[in-house]
């Protein structure tokens, strides 16, 4: 009798504790039992922004279909190999400017400074 009795309370705390905790971790089918007695969760009352805040309809792009076409083109092999040169040209012409800078850079620093005019 005793072991039917703890067998019993074993039950009875293991189906209440099913209705408490976390929803994410409670059962749907003890969940909805409970909320249909009475005694489960309460939904809550969405917020007034959320609502506002929110499209009525949800547009996604369907799995497994092709994407709409872009407005842009992808550009041809030929460009992209003409934008590469164009870069390495500008990399170049940067480069050289600053070795030039840092020449006149260095002749300013080892010339004798000039006495102030009175």
């Amino acid at each position: 009798m005793a072991q039917l009795r703890l067998l019993a309370t074993i039950a009875l705390a293991l189906a209440v504790g099913a209705c408490a905790g976390p929803r994410e971790y409670m059962s749907s089918t003890v969940t909805s039992a409970a909320t249909l007695v009475g005694a489960g969760p309460k939904p809550a009352r969405t917020s007034d922004f959320v609502v506002q805040s929110r499209p009525e309809r949800t547009e996604y792009q369907p799995v497994g279909r092709k994407p709409a076409p872009r407005a842009v083109a992808t550009p041809t092999a030929a460009q992209i190999v003409a934008t590469e040169a164009a870069i390495e040209a500008r990399r170049a012409a940067n480069q050289s400017a600053g070795a030039a800078g840092a020449a006149e850079g260095e002749k300013a620093k080892n010339a004798a400074p000039k006495p102030p005019a009175r």
